[in-house]
């Protein structure tokens, strides 16, 4: 088919000078394109989420990429001509080289080196005590409703001689002198009572382990169909250490106290035969070193 006259000449001879005009545009500038990987001087590992941008001799950025996860990037030059190539990442030495690019572009592999960044050196403090108590389950006991929570900063400032001292802010509690041993003290709630109504010493934990086993005794049944229970069985000429003797206050980290059997968590026993006098639970600073077993 032959083209329409235009202005008395054929269409098809200004057809073909627009398209190769086109095309004389087109090739330069898509060829004018640099194309290249950053990799680690020494690894040859390549670098990501460098800025690399294209340089003009008189400073000027006319092209900008980051890096790719491999390493790669692509830049536009607008014309052919000597550039220079700068690439930034933190970790790394700014790099800085020319590059010259003809009307067909290039390709390169651009090495960077990387420069560790001294930090200043940084102190953590954890407090042991803490995460020991946390372990142990003393801060979900203390948020119940039941029983009473010291812990070392309220010991701290009552600074006291015996734990009996510290024991003695807990409302409820009796100190009375033991008939038994001269100077020696005995801890008991007025809410804790025998089966017989008498008041009695509270069993004592120690980390975790009974130190003290109370006045708590089951009740037996004698032959004759009574009731016994059993209170103060031990022998009169080896008696069981009173809490001032079990535990120096300047060692404890935290205690827990339960004036009677319905307080007491099941953790300590539960409301049961060995519980009615109460319980008190003693966490010291030098239980922390065993305290996985509590995880």
């Amino acid at each position: 088919m032959r083209g329409e006259p235009v202005n008395g000449k054929q269409a098809y001879p200004l057809l073909a000078s627009v398209a190769a005009f086109q095309l004389a545009v087109a090739v330069p500038v898509a060829a004018q394109t640099v194309r290249g990987r950053l990799l680690e001087v020494g690894t040859n590992q390549p670098v990501a989420s460098a800025q690399v941008a294209l340089i003009t001799p008189s400073g000027n950025a006319v092209s900008a990429d980051q890096s790719s996860g491999s390493g790669h990037f692509s830049l536009r030059a607008p014309r052919p001509g000597r550039y220079r190539l700068q690439v930034r990442r933190l970790g790394y030495r700014p790099h800085l080289e020319p590059v010259d690019i003809g009307p067909r572009g290039v390709e390169l592999d651009v090495s960077i080196e990387a420069l560790p960044i001294a930090l200043d050196p940084v102190t953590v403090e954890a407090d042991l005590s803490l995460r020991y108590l946390e372990q142990v389950g003393f801060y979900v006991r203390q948020l119940s409703d039941f029983g009473h929570f010291i812990t070392r900063d309220v010991i701290e400032e009552r600074r006291p001689t015996r734990v009996s001292d510290v024991l003695s802010t807990v409302p409820g509690v009796r100190l009375v002198p033991d008939g038994r041993v001269l100077g020696r003290t005995l801890l008991q709630f007025r809410q804790a009572q025998t089966v017989f109504g008498g008041l009695c010493e509270p069993r004592v934990f120690v980390d975790g382990l009974i130190a003290i086993r109370g006045d708590s005794k089951p009740v037996v049944m004698t032959p004759g169909g009574g009731l016994i229970d059993e209170l103060n069985q031990e022998d009169p000429r080896s008696p069981e250490p009173s809490v001032d003797e079990v535990v120096d206050p300047r060692d404890i980290e935290a205690i827990e106290v339960y004036r009677s059997g319905a307080e007491v968590p099941a953790h300590f026993g539960g409301m049961g035969p060995f519980t009615r006098c109460g319980v008190v639970v003693i966490w010291t600073r030098k239980g922390r070193s065993g305290s996985d077993r509590w995880r």
